[in-house]
C-alpha cells in the first residue's frame, strides 16, 4: 500500500470485502472511526517542558490530520549531561499509552503503560528519545492488546505484543533527524491502521467520550449509561486503558484542571477547585500530589507546560 495516499486527513487502507465470494482482490476502502468522534476535540494531555539553560528538552510534534484523531503526539527528549550526571524527568498521569525508543542504543521499542501516580524519569548522560503518544483507548486501532498488564509499568513492547518490531526499530535508530523519524513512525502507524479489521468497542469508545466532554467530572454509577454493566464496564476500561472508569475519571479531571491553571490568573485557581467538582481543598491537592507529585501551586511554578495545541511545534 502507498502511504502517500492516507496523508490528506482520510485514511485509505486495503480490505476484502468477506461477504461478496465474487470479489477477488483487495479493493480501495475509506477507513473511519466506528463512532464519529476526534479525542482530539476533547482532550489535550499536558506534560512539562523544560527551562531554557536546562539540560534537557523536550519537544511535542503534531501529527499528520489522518492520525490526529487517534495520536496526540510525536515527542522527543534529549538530554545533554556529561555522563557524570544524571538529569530528572517529572511525568505527569495523563491516561495515555506510549511507544519510544532509545535512539543512542538500539534496544526494542519500550511501551508505558497509563499510570495512577507521577513519576520521575532519571537520565544518566547524554540520551535521546522518539517515542508515540496514543490517546486513551486509541493503541488498540493499532494493536490489539491488553493494557491492564502494562498499567504503571514501562516494559519492551515485544513482552507484550510477543514478537519484536525489528524493522521499525531499525529505521527509527538509523533516521537521521526528528523529521524522518516521524515520516517513518508515520508510514509504520498508517499500515498498522489499514491492517486492522476490528475497532475498539462503540460501547467503550461511547462512554470514553462522555468521561472527556464532561472534564472527568461525571459520577460514573448515576451520570453514564453505557448499555453494558458496570461489570462489563470495568472489563472493557482494564483492556482499553488499564484502570476502572473512576480512576480514568480522576486522571482526566486533573488534566482539565491543570490545562485550566495554565490559561488562567493564580487569583482564579482556588476556584478551579468547586468548578471541577472537587470535595474541598484537601482533596483538590491531595490529588494533585498523587497525579502530579506535587502541590497545585508548586506544579504552577516549578513546571511549564504548552496550554495550547499551537504552541506545539509542526515538522
Amino acid at each position: 500500500m502507498n502511504c502517500s495516499q492516507i496523508k490528506s486527513g482520510k485514511w485509505y487502507g486495503y480490505c476484502r470485502d468477506k461477504t461478496d465470494e465474487n470479489r477477488s482482490k483487495a479493493t480501495p476502502w475509506l477507513f473511519c472511526l466506528p463512532i464519529k468522534m476526534n479525542l482530539r476535540k476533547h482532550y489535550q494531555p499536558l506534560q512539562p517542558i523544560l527551562e531554557p539553560g536546562s539540560p534537557m528538552t523536550y519537544q511535542e510534534y503534531v501529527p499528520s490530520e489522518g492520525l490526529q484523531p487517534l495520536i496526540h503526539c510525536f515527542w522527543t527528549l534529549k538530554s545533554e549531561s556529561d555522563s557524570s550526571s544524571t538529569a530528572h524527568y517529572r511525568i505527569v498521569s495523563d491516561g495515555c499509552i506510549d511507544l519510544f525508543i532509545d535512539c543512542n542504543d538500539f534496544q526494542p521499542i519500550l511501551i508505558a503503560g497509563t499510570a495512577n501516580t507521577s513519576q520521575e524519569a532519571l537520565f544518566p548522560g547524554k540520551t535521546q528519545y522518539f517515542g508515540i503518544r496514543f490517546y486513551p483507548g486509541c493503541l488498540q486501532y493499532f494493536f490489539n492488546m491488553p493494557i491492564r498488564e502494562i498499567t504503571n509499568n514501562m516494559i519492551p513492547f515485544q513482552d507484550v505484543w510477543n514478537s519484536r518490531l525489528h524493522s521499525i526499530e531499525e529505521k527509527l535508530f538509523e533516521a537521521g533527524s526528528t523529521a524522518y523519524r516521524i515520516q517513518l513512525a508515520e508510514e509504520f502507524l498508517l499500515e498498522q491502521l489499514a491492517n486492522r479489521e476490528k475497532a475498539p468497542d462503540e460501547r467503550f469508545l461511547g462512554v470514553l467520550q462522555q468521561i472527556l466532554k464532561k472534564n472527568g467530572t461525571l459520577q460514573i454509577e448515576k451520570d453514564l449509561h453505557p448499555g453494558v454493566s458496570p461489570r462489563q464496564l470495568r472489563r472493557y476500561f482494564d483492556y482499553y486503558i488499564g484502570f476502572n472508569p473512576k480512576t480514568f475519571s480522576r486522571i482526566i479531571r486533573f488534566q482539565k484542571t491543570l490545562k485550566a491553571m495554565m490559561s488562567q490568573p493564580k487569583e482564579q485557581w482556588g476556584k478551579l477547585c468547586y468548578d471541577f467538582g472537587y470535595y474541598d481543598q484537601a482533596h483538590y491537592i491531595h490529588e494533585f500530589k498523587e497525579l502530579s507529585g506535587l502541590s497545585p501551586s508548586s506544579v504552577a511554578f516549578s513546571m511549564k507546560f504548552n496550554p495550547k495545541e499551537n504552541a506545539y511545534n509542526n515538522h
